[in-house]
């Protein structure tokens, strides 16, 4: 026991002490400077979907205010892409004009996606009532229609 390699020793943290550090490092670094999901759910020892949780309880809980700085980056990337995307627009050729056209498209997917996801924007899909018809399928087995005849 004494050569047990003390490195491989795991800290264990409750949910309210990882998502408190979790919103430091937010704070400290930026949401678009995050370590990938795959480190920070090595480092708590939790997988990636609990982290994918985590960050979108704290976004929930961010002070309105505060959206507007951790989101500062993505908006400001995203304006810099929309001008290029327009200079290729008007100058560009016609599969560049193609290319920047599903550049913008994914851009405001994007967008939209980071939105909804975090609470900020209604998903379209859950406001619609979208029911399914009711079908009634009716097998004919041919045979024993020519069968009758």
């Amino acid at each position: 026991m004494e050569n047990e390699d003390k490195s491989e020793v795991i800290t264990r943290y409750s949910v309210t002490e990882r998502r408190n550090e979790l919103r430091d490092i937010i704070r400290e670094v930026g949401l678009w400077n995050l370590p990938s999901q795959r480190k920070l759910a090595a480092r708590y020892n939790v997988c990636q979907a609990m982290i994918r949780k985590d960050l979108a309880v704290i976004i929930k809980t961010i002070n309105p205010n505060q959206l507007v700085e951790v989101f500062h980056e993505f908006f400001n990337a995203n304006i810099k892409a929309q001008e290029e995307i327009r200079k290729i627009m008007r100058n560009g050729s016609s599969g560049d004009k193609l290319k920047a056209m599903s550049t913008m498209l994914s851009l405001q997917d994007s967008m939209t996606k980071l939105l909804e996801n975090y609470g900020h924007k209604e998903k379209i899909a859950d406001r619609l009532d979208i029911g399914m018809p009711d079908i009634k399928f009716e097998i004919i087995d041919k045979s024993k229609k020519e069968n009758d005849n």
